[in-house]
């Protein structure tokens, strides 16, 4: 059964602020985009001729990418998780919780 408009909300806590972007910044993600996207062109320029990539050269070169993102993602996973512990201590606000209602059973 839908939930009608004239129905109070029935989550505890304030309302969270409309972001101004649709989605969290997530920079492990978008370096291992950049670094697949680098491969995907060195093999392109490889098969149409333009260059020559020698083969011992890709695989190093993609695990460290992938190196560099997962620590890019540890991180910002750790400034996110300190920014967030540190608005959960304070006394004058509710807690930081973005996984929904924190009612008590």
């Amino acid at each position: 059964m839908r939930r009608s408009e004239t129905q109070p909300r029935t989550e505890a806590g304030p309302r969270r602020r409309p972001s101004r972007f649709r989605h969290e910044f997530r920079p492990g993600r978008l370096i291992t985009g950049l670094v697949l996207l680098g491969t995907a062109v060195a093999y392109a320029g490889d098969a149409g001729g333009l260059w020559h990539v020698p083969s011992y050269v890709v695989l190093p070169a993609l695990c460290l990418g992938l190196l560099v993102a997962g620590t890019a993602s540890w991180v910002a996973y750790s400034v996110r998780r300190r920014a967030a512990r540190a608005a959960s201590t304070e006394r004058n606000a509710a807690p930081a919780s973005t996984s929904g209602s924190q009612a008590m059973r």
